[in-house]
Order: structure tokens, then C-alpha cells, then sequence
């Protein structure tokens, strides 16, 4: 019966791999509200620092549970650690701050990029090899990212001064979205690779968590952690949002470090990556289209999500 037992931890990864889109999407949403209350920065270190003890909180309640802990190897710390460097602070930081300038449809798009990005970086790497498929599917994705980065919100008509700024505000959004779809395209790998050496998804989440913390605080520096505080203090429900999304994000991160553990790291990545499908009609039918999305846009939208998953085929 291996057989079935392989078909029943795929089919598990694959439900985990839903979940963690699911939560993804959730986050999404939530933290596009959170943005038009307490800045990025500010939303960024709050959301980092709550997943802390929400982390210790879920091991706890293992421990009491009767789960035996598995003992870390080396390989598995360093690689959680750096995991959430590339997560917990640069790629959230950038995600934050391309939701802030883009909107959340297309900063989620950036995240959908990150499954080719992390097949990618495993064909570099890793050796591993994408068929002629894979590639086509690369070129779609790279094709529907460039749509909508053609594709602006509002209808107003510009002057030459004034389409000039959008064009420079339009290439600083497609390079803090491509930074975050890479930073987590790396946090992928670090963590495919982890789960395998130590399979403790929710320590190894909360251990990533502490390294991309202590990182995010040594970058901000005690002045701008001392504003960021007092901009949480006069905005009390916009950090409550964030901690929301914080808490989110690390059960999100939680689901995926499992599914990687019965599918493929692209594989899962390309499904908790695949926001747009649930991000894009929210926000056109329950948040009005604040977002002024475009059919181009939409257009833009399928052509990637399309191309992804020709790479992972």
C-alpha cells in the first residue's frame, strides 16, 4: 500500500498548500485596509514582532498536547534562520510596501511571480531542469507582469511633468514588487530545504520569525523604532489590524512549511502564491473596485497566474 500512502501525504500537502493561500489571501486584504491607518514601516514591525509569541504560544500547546519535539540539526537552524530574514523582514517589509503603493490585486500578482522565481533559483542552484513547458510558462508569467505593469489606476489626463512622475512611480513599484517575489522566492528554498533536515514546521517558523525580528530592528535603528512606536500608540486599530496580519502570515507560513514536506517546494509555492484568484474578485465586488482595476489589468492578472502554473506543469 505505498502507494495509497503516497497518493493520501500528497493529497495532504496539497489541502496545507490551499490553506496557506487561502491565509495569504486573507492577509492581503486585511493589510490593505491596515496601510490606510498606520504606515508600512510601522505595520511591518508590529506584524513581525506579534508572530513572535503567537509562535511560542502554538509550540506550547503542542508540547502540552503530548507531541515530541524532534531535536535540531544545525543545517535545519541556519536554514530556518535565514528563511525568515528573507520572509519575515525583507520580503514583508516590501510586500507591505507594495500593497501601500500598487494596491493589493497587483501586489499580490508580484507574489504569484514567486513560484518562477523559485524554480528559477533550484534550476541555478540546485541543477534542477525545466522542460520546454516550464520555460513557455516563465515567458507567459514575465509576459502578464509586464501588462500590468502598463496598466495604471484613474482616468485623469496628465501633463508631461505629471506622466513623467507616474512613470518613475511606476518602475519604483515594479521594483519593490519584484524584491519582495524574490525575497520569498529565497525563503522558499531556505525552507524546502529546512522542514527535510528538521521537521518542526511551526518551531522552525517561530525561530525564523526571531532572526527576522532581530534583523528588522537592528536595520530600523532605536529612532525610527521609537516613531514607529508612537505612530502604533496614535493609531491603535490600524496595529491591531497589522497584528492581525502578523498572526496570519505566520499560520500561512506555518501551512506551506508542512505541505513541503509531502509536495514539491514550487509546487507549494505556487499554490499559496496564487492570491490573485481570490484577492482580484474581493476586491472588485465587495471593496467596490477601490483599485480602479482595469480589464487590461484583469487581463494581466490571468496571463500570469496562467503562466505559473505552465512552469510547475
Amino acid at each position: 500500500m505505498p502507494g495509497a500512502g503516497a497518493a493520501a501525504g500528497t493529497a495532504w500537502g496539497l489541502w496545507l498548500a490551499l490553506g496557506s493561500m487561502l491565509t495569504f489571501a486573507c492577509c492581503v486584504l486585511l493589510s490593505a485596509g491596515a496601510s490606510r491607518r498606520l504606515d508600512s514601516g510601522s505595520g511591518a514591525l508590529l506584524a513581525a514582532a506579534v508572530t513572535l509569541p503567537v509562535g511560542l504560544g502554538i509550540a506550547l500547546l503542542q508540547f502540552a498536547g503530548g507531541r515530541v519535539l524532534t531535536a535540531p540539526t544545525p543545517l535545519g537552524l541556519i536554514a530556518f534562520s535565514l528563511a525568515g530574514i528573507f520572509s519575515t523582514y525583507l520580503g514583508r517589509w516590501l510586500f507591505f510596501k507594495s500593497v501601500e503603493t500598487i494596491g493589493p490585486t497587483r501586489a499580490s500578482v508580484f507574489q504569484t511571480c514567486s513560484p518562477v522565481v523559485t524554480a528559477l533559483i533550484g534550476w541555478l542552484c540546485l541543477g534542477e531542469r525545466l522542460g520546454a513547458i516550464g520555460w513557455l510558462g516563465m515567458s507567459v508569467a514575465a509576459a502578464g507582469l509586464v501588462v500590468m505593469g502598463q496598466v495604471r489606476p484613474g482616468s485623469k489626463k496628465a501633463d508631461s511633468a505629471g506622466r513623467r512622475l507616474e512613470a518613475r512611480a511606476a518602475r519604483g513599484a515594479l521594483v519593490v514588487g519584484l524584491g519582495s517575489t524574490f525575497a520569498y522566492a529565497v525563503s522558499h528554498i531556505f525552507r524546502g530545504a529546512a522542514v527535510r533536515e528538521w521537521d518542526e514546521a511551526v518551531l522552525g517558523a517561530t525561530l525564523g520569525a526571531v532572526a527576522g525580528v532581530l534583523v528588522l530592528l537592528v536595520v530600523s535603528g532605536r529612532q525610527r523604532t521609537l516613531v514607529a512606536a508612537g505612530n502604533i500608540r496614535k493609531q491603535p486599530l490600524g496595529a491591531l489590524m497589522y497584528c492581525g496580519v502578523g498572526a496570519m502570515q505566520f499560520g500561512a507560513q506555518v501551512l506551506m512549511i508542512a505541505s513541503m514536506k509531502y509536495i514539491p517546494v514550487s509546487v507549494t509555492a505556487l499554490i499559496a502564491c496564487c492570491t490573485p484568484l481570490v484577492v482580484m474578485p474581493i476586491s472588485m465586488l465587495l471593496l467596490k473596485n477601490t483599485e480602479q482595476l482595469k480589464p487590461l489589468a484583469i487581463v494581466g492578472v490571468l496571463v500570469t497566474v496562467a503562466g505559473v502554473a505552465l512552469v510547475l506543469v
